[in-house]
């Protein structure tokens, strides 16, 4: 069974996600997250599928840390008339296809198993005049595009999650309680994050994850 992540952020939306995925055979919904950030923090999966409406569509580093932690997965967005600004970033996170939200359920059921195969599925030609946007999503240069931060690339899914809670002001004990783990485990990854970050310190390293907006609170 294949897994699907969704990143939604309108009730509408992410119905009509839910309801294509039912039909499709041989996949499930691996989970919902509202943003890209909440995303990068969810188990690994077998297909993305990204709404450019969510808030953080625009921030390089929220598709970095995404990426970097779903490396492999393929990536279909669904765009509207206001999600112009979001397409260099989709395209720099090597999204596969390109979905208008008017397209209707038999043509995205389609389109996403197109994708799960790891073929391309561009937009119609007419949505580029009708969206102001390039005439092919792929003139985008990814290199013009902000790149997340360096130290993130040290950091595996495991330490993000770590740092998150630490950024947030939780202890090695509570940290160990909400990720299933020994309190020593923890103990030894905060070691390894304060060495990758090059700090010093927990509140070092908060301060470094609450820059990066890493933070929850």
């Amino acid at each position: 069974m294949n897994k699907v992540l969704l990143v939604v952020s309108d009730a509408t939306s992410r119905g009509r996600l839910v309801s294509a995925l039912e039909v499709l055979p041989g996949l499930s919904c691996h989970g919902v997250a509202g943003n890209l950030r909440e995303a990068s923090g969810l188990g690994p999966a077998d297909l993305l599928v990204v709404d450019l409406a969510v808030s953080d569509a625009t921030d390089g580093l929220a598709w970095g840390a995404l990426r970097h932690c779903h490396p492999t997965a393929p990536l279909a967005v669904l765009f509207g008339e206001r999600d112009q600004l979001a397409w260099p970033y989709a395209v720099a996170a090597r999204a596969l296809g390109f979905f208008d939200k008017g397209t209707d359920e038999a043509g995205l059921v389609a389109g996403l198993q197109d994708v799960l195969q790891g073929e391309q599925r561009p937009p119609d030609g007419d949505c580029f005049e009708r969206l102001g946007v390039l005439r092919n999503p792929h003139e985008f240069r990814a290199e013009a595009l902000a790149q997340p931060h360096d130290m993130l690339d040290r950091l595996t899914c495991r330490d993000v999650e770590v740092l998150r809670l630490l950024a947030d002001g939780a202890s090695n004990r509570e940290i160990a309680a909400q990720l299933g783990l020994s309190e020593k485990t923890v103990a030894n990854r905060v070691s390894g994050i304060l060495n990758k970050l090059d700090v010093r310190n927990r509140t070092q390293a908060a301060i470094w994850a609450k820059n990066q907006q890493l933070g929850g609170k």
